[in-house]
């Protein structure tokens, strides 16, 4: 989230075990691993699980660095965040937000 809010181009890498994954995925239930995505409810970065990082990180890379418009699209979408985030009590209204899309 850090990241989002500094305006700078990430690819997110989730780390955990095919099994693990899979009955975390069945429990919980979430389209999304990363707060900018969950936040957004839809994807504005690219999210890969360790057992895809060997054949996607290159590319997501090199789209980050080559692509201007692309890039300028996950800026554009950090500002949709900050907007919607707001000023103070950002921290409140992100844990609500979770809670609200675990639940639902």
């Amino acid at each position: 989230m850090e990241t989002a809010l500094l305006k700078t181009p990430q690819v997110v890498v989730f780390k955990a075990s095919l099994p693990s994954f899979v009955v975390g995925s069945l429990l919980v239930g979430l389209e999304f691993f990363s707060l900018v995505n969950l936040i957004l409810n839809r994807q504005a970065v690219l999210e890969i699980l360790q057992f895809q990082l060997a054949t996607k990180i290159r590319i997501e890379i090199d789209k980050i660095l080559s692509d201007s418009d692309y890039r300028n699209h996950i800026v554009n979408d950090y500002n949709t965040i900050e907007n919607m985030l707001g000023e103070q009590g950002v921290s409140d209204r992100v844990a609500a937000k979770m809670i609200e899309l675990l639940i639902h």
